[in-house]
């Protein structure tokens, strides 16, 4: 973690701008807070809710005995990060959503409407797990329900991050397909961990903080280009700045 990094924070990150967010001083600069609902799904035995557990208990939460979800969860957790290009702290309030794959329909529009319904539906991420170390069986699930969430309009603008877990284990698939079909092809994020190890569980999140600031920065920008266009202004003046990639501590 950078040694410079200093403190941060999160309200419901679905359509906000950073220029909608609440502010306040601080010693450092400006103090942003943002929440982000985070669906995490996946197929059995994938360890989805063991990448969350590793994440809330800071990787000191690991069970060898495989406890399948039977029901679905909440979970909150604030990380806070410093953005030492525009000097502000953001307060980042997680909600995890953490679904069985028992509720998850992927045989038709109909059902996958009403599974939207409840708690799943305008998600700023949607988080698919497979597990590596099986065969095609856990990659096709994912799959079907990236297909699913692309095709809804409910859920065709959120972020997607595609996630391989359990890489201690042997890959039963073919890792430079599955990066360049999720990356290349889907144009999703893509990150290889191990609950188990907590490897790379920390970096998922900390991508996800990453990617949903670019895209409500993106969306800033947008709505300042339309307004540039409408009152004649040039919109390039008030054009934001990169943020850097954040820190969580």
């Amino acid at each position: 973690m950078d040694s410079t990094a200093h403190r941060l924070n999160i309200v419901e990150a679905g359509n906000c701008s950073p220029a909608e967010l609440p502010v306040t001083s601080g010693a450092d600069g400006l103090i942003l807070s943002q929440t982000i609902k985070i669906v995490v799904l996946g197929a059995a035995c994938a360890g989805k809710s063991s990448v969350i557990k590793q994440f809330l208990g800071n990787g000191q939460d690991f069970s060898e005995q495989y406890d399948p979800t039977d029901r679905r969860c909440n979970y909150f957790k604030t990380v806070l990060c410093f953005d030492t290009n525009l000097h502000t702290i953001t307060h980042w309030a997680l909600k995890i959503v953490d679904v069985p794959v028992t509720e998850i329909p992927i045989a038709s529009l109909y059902s996958w409407s009403n599974f939207l319904q409840y708690d799943v539906g305008h998600a700023a991420v949607y988080v698919l797990v497979f597990d590596v170390s099986a065969q095609m069986h856990s990659w096709d699930f994912v799959r079907s329900i990236r297909d699913q969430l692309i095709s809804h309009p409910n859920t065709c603008q959120a972020l997607i991050f595609v996630v391989a877990n359990k890489v201690d284990l042997p890959y039963q698939l073919s890792r430079a397909d599955l990066m360049h079909t999720v990356q290349k092809i889907w144009k999703h994020g893509y990150v290889e961990c191990s609950a188990k190890k907590n490897y790379h569980v920390l970096g998922l999140f900390q991508a996800i903080i990453e990617a949903v600031q670019i895209k409500l920065q993106s969306q800033a920008e947008t709505r300042l280009k339309q307004d540039g266009l409408r009152f004649g202004f040039s919109w390039r003046r008030f054009r934001l700045n990169k943020p850097h990639k954040c820190s969580i501590q």
